[in-house]
């Protein structure tokens, strides 16, 4: 624990002004071609609620932009199924979030109306194609599952390069199963080493009159995965950036087990099972058995069941340690400078009610939110280590 913490203090980032003299972010939101990623006209959009993004997962957004205030071509910029919203932070250029609009409506009000979800919900509306994967590394069974639907009539998705090392898998797809490529993303990311997996957007190039669209893939996704480096860029800190924090500690039935059991599609004798998913150490320490059961449509190999298994009774055995922060983005640590999905972070608690003796911890940004409206960030934090 010393040495952890020691690693903690001995990050530095720049001094942040004081919250009283720091400015609060500003952003632009760019209305896009969602296929080619060209700019079609700047829209004064003001969401409703915070932009979120989530490791291997796809989020909503609402909100409204003043038609007064809008520009002449605003309609092709926000044409439903055609265009995507960009967000973009303006002190540096850098772009946060992306959503396709699909929903717009407005009549009489002087407000139009717009609904969004992020690039990731685009698969949730294609459908796997025929594709035997045998002794595949992970990484690869993802980029050719998303590749053969982008690849026909998609929306100009690119790829990372050829992955061939292990860990592998073995999966078989039916384009007559239905089943759809977020949904068999999903499911391996979901199995014991599997791959994680997101969509960002970054500029096309120097004139910053386009977008492009990258799905990204790796065993850890973030701006360390690479190495494997644990060393952090960003501590959030109390007092200091963080304006709240919450510690929840769950052991309901969804959020936890001791012994974990998957199945898939069947009945009786014909449904798939695989070996369950065991907290051995906590048994073995005294807890008693909470069992979890779940079925993953289209599974069928035994091997790949027990490898959900064991991926969540790894996360369920102890219950979920949720910590919730929320900082004022005009002074905590840069979100796609310092930090980024994926990476690692510092968090540390000098005094509270709940830690009076403060608390260090480390965790990786599995995710996170940013209200552009009242000025925070949230990093949406899966625990790595603490001394609560």
């Amino acid at each position: 624990m010393a040495e952890r913490n020691r690693m903690l203090m001995a990050t530095t980032r720049p001094v942040p002004a004081p919250a009283e003299l720091a400015s609060t972010p500003t952003y632009t939101w760019y209305g896009c071609d969602l296929k080619t990623g060209k700019i079609v006209e700047e829209i004064p959009f003001e969401p409703g609620g915070s932009l979120q993004r989530i490791l291997g997962a796809y989020s909503s957004l609402q909100g409204a932009f003043p038609v007064a205030d809008a520009a002449g071509d605003w309609k092709s910029a926000t044409d439903p199924g055609r265009t995507m919203l960009v967000c973009v932070r303006d002190d540096d250029e850098m772009p946060l979030w992306a959503g396709i609009v699909i929903g717009r409506s407005g009549g009489s009000d002087e407000y139009i109306s717009l609904s969004l979800v992020t690039l990731e919900g685009y698969y949730d509306r294609r459908f796997v194609k025929d594709r035997v994967e045998t002794h595949r590394a992970g990484q690869q069974i993802a980029v050719d599952l998303v590749f053969d639907a982008d690849n026909v009539e998609g929306i100009g998705m690119t790829f990372p390069t050829f992955f061939n090392s292990a860990p592998y898998h073995d999966r078989t797809y039916s384009a007559d199963s239905d089943q759809t490529v977020y949904s068999q993303l999903t499911e391996l990311m979901g199995v014991e080493d599997g791959p994680e997996w997101t969509i960002d957007v970054i500029w096309s190039d120097a004139t910053k009159t386009a977008f492009t669209k990258r799905f990204l893939v790796d065993l850890s996704i973030g701006n360390n995965f690479d190495t494997g480096d644990k060393s952090v860029n960003a501590i959030f800190d109390y007092p200091g950036c963080i304006r709240s924090y919450e510690l929840k500690e769950d052991y309901s039935s969804s959020k936890s087990a001791t012994h974990v059991e998957i199945f898939g599609d069947g009945e009786g004798e014909t449904r798939p099972s695989g070996t369950p998913g065991r907290a051995e150490a906590l048994i073995a320490a005294g807890w008693p058995r909470y069992e979890y059961r779940r079925t993953i449509s289209g599974a069928t190999q035994a091997s790949t069941l027990t490898a959900h298994a064991k991926e969540l009774v790894a996360w369920m055995g102890s219950g979920a340690q949720i910590y919730t922060v929320e900082a004022n983005a005009a002074t905590a640590p840069k979100l796609g400078a310092d930090w980024m999905l994926g990476a690692y972070v510092g968090v540390q608690i000098a005094e509270s009610p709940r830690h009076p003796d403060g608390v260090d911890i480390l965790a990786r940004a599995i995710g996170w939110e940013l209200d552009t409206v009242n000025g925070t960030v949230t990093p949406l934090l899966e625990e790595e280590d603490a001394d609560a």
